[in-house]
Order: C-alpha cells, then sequence, then structure tokens
C-alpha cells in the first residue's frame, strides 16, 4: 500500500555534469510524489540551496568544483539535521562510504541504480521524516537504518580495535598507516625519514600489539578499522573551477 503524502517529497539534485543532472531529475519526477526543486552543480551551490530551501531530500554527488559532496553533505547535516542526503556516484570506496556515514548521509547509491529503486530509496528516505510524513506514527527521522551504510559495507571499529590502537606508539600508527597505503619498507622509511631497520623494528612491535602475524595482516587491520579515515580530517580530491549557474524550479 503506498503511503499518502501531505505534499510531493523536495528534492534538490546536485551533479556536476549538466547533461546526468537533467536525466537524474526527468527520471525521479516520473514518480508523481517526487518533486526536484532546484538543481545544482557543486557542493557549495547544494549547501546554499539547502538552506533557502529547505528541502526533504538531496540527491548528492562526490566529486564536484570547489566543495565536493561529502564536504557539503557534512555542512547541511551540521546545519538541517531533518534533511536527507542520499549519496548518489560512480565512485565507490571505503574512504567515501565511511565518511558519508560519518557526516550523516542516509544511503549511499552507485549511478548504475535503476531509476525505480532510485525512487523508492528516496520515498523510503523520507518517509521517515516525522515532520514530513501524513500519519499517527511519530518515528523520528533518527529512526531511520540504512541499508546501504552499516557494519557489512563499510570500514567500522571497534572497542578492542581501538585498544589495541590505544596501545602503539604514534610512530607504530604513522607505519602501519603507511603499510595499508601499500608502501614497502623502504618507501615507509623515505616517507618517515627513518631507517629500513628501524620500520622493520616497528613492524616487530607491532604484530603482538595487533594480534597479527604478518604484513598482510597489519593491512588488513587497518582497513577492517577505518585507521586510514577515522584519525585524520577528510581530505577531498582535486576541484576545479565552475561557473555554471544553479538551477531553481
Amino acid at each position: 500500500m503506498s503511503e499518502v503524502y501531505d505534499h510531493p517529497i523536495r528534492v534538490i539534485v546536485v551533479e556536476d555534469q549538466t547533461l546526468i543532472n537533467e536525466g537524474i531529475r526527468m527520471l525521479v519526477e516520473r514518480d508523481s510524489t517526487i518533486h526536484v526543486i532546484a538543481q545544482a552543480y557543486n557542493g557549495n551551490q547544494a549547501i546554499e540551496m539547502a538552506h533557502s530551501l529547505h528541502p526533504d531530500v538531496i540527491l548528492m554527488d562526490i566529486r564536484m568544483p570547489f566543495v565536493d559532496g561529502i564536504q557539503a553533505t557534512q555542512a547541511i547535516k551540521h546545519a538541517l539535521p531533518h534533511t536527507h542526503v542520499i549519496i548518489l556516484t560512480s565512485y565507490d570506496s571505503p574512504k567515501h562510504r565511511f565518511y558519508a556515514h560519518e557526516f550523516g548521509a542516509s544511503e549511499f547509491l552507485l549511478k548504475d541504480i535503476d531509476a525505480d529503486d532510485l525512487c523508492a530509496t528516496i520515498r523510503e528516505v523520507a518517509h521517515h521524516d516525522t515532520a514530513y510524513r501524513n500519519s499517527s506514527s511519530s518515528l523520528p527521522s533518527t529512526a531511520y537504518v540504512s541499508r546501504t551504510l552499516n557494519s557489512s559495507t563499510i570500514p567500522h571499529g571497534s572497542s578492542l580495535a581501538d585498544e589495541e590502537f590505544n596501545e602503539l606508539t604514534q610512530r607504530e600508527r604513522d607505519v602501519i598507516i603507511q603499510i595499508a597505503e601499500g608502501e614497502t619498507n623502504e618507501q615507509v622509511a623515505r616517507s618517515l625519514h627513518i631507517s629500513v631497520e628501524t620500520v622493520k623494528t616497528h613492524i616487530k612491535h607491532i604484530l603482538p600489539k595487533i594480534h597479527a602475524t604478518n604484513r598482510s595482516q597489519i593491512v588488513a587491520f587497518a582497513y577492517e578499522n577505518a585507521l586510514l579515515y577515522k584519525y585524520n580530517p577528510y581530505t577531498p580530491s582535486h576541484q576545479i573551477y565552475d561557473d555554471r549557474r544553479p538551477s531553481t524550479h
């Protein structure tokens, strides 16, 4: 049974490629319960529109000029916690999933998603905002449980891993992260300005502290517990100039 809504779901599409942006708008507006109220082409525009229009849902690309989608999500969710953000991207990576989850995105979808599934996700996310639903239920928006941003799809820490990581010295942490990024002992030595023998000594001390026996388990420990991300601020990819103007409807 379909939900009865007081008004169409108000959506902003944020996508830097004009043709794709327009295509997304056309696809989602085939659903009579969804209305695209604006189109933005970079993160700055998305933030400005969110503040002025207060949409129900934002479809957010990641790689965009000026401010990327992850940064824009963080800013929007900080100021407008009841606005839902769905990441819609071509780029799937543990890093992006981790920060999307950390910064409050409701879902993380790839652009090869079926149009009907995209519309269904928009409705599902909006459905859990009690300021939006025409329903007697009092579920708050925070009751929504993501299908794509959870412990099975993003790297996540555990209390045990945190305890193990806290036992490491700062230099040992640096070595773990360098190893997880694929560097050889010689490259780690150059990066940290230490000798190769010192790197080997650090690895010897690291292994028992994290209950590992070899280098590959060090890499697995780092990725499974998001150590490349959770102890460092988000760093976006290179951004370029874009003079396109936003579109509102």
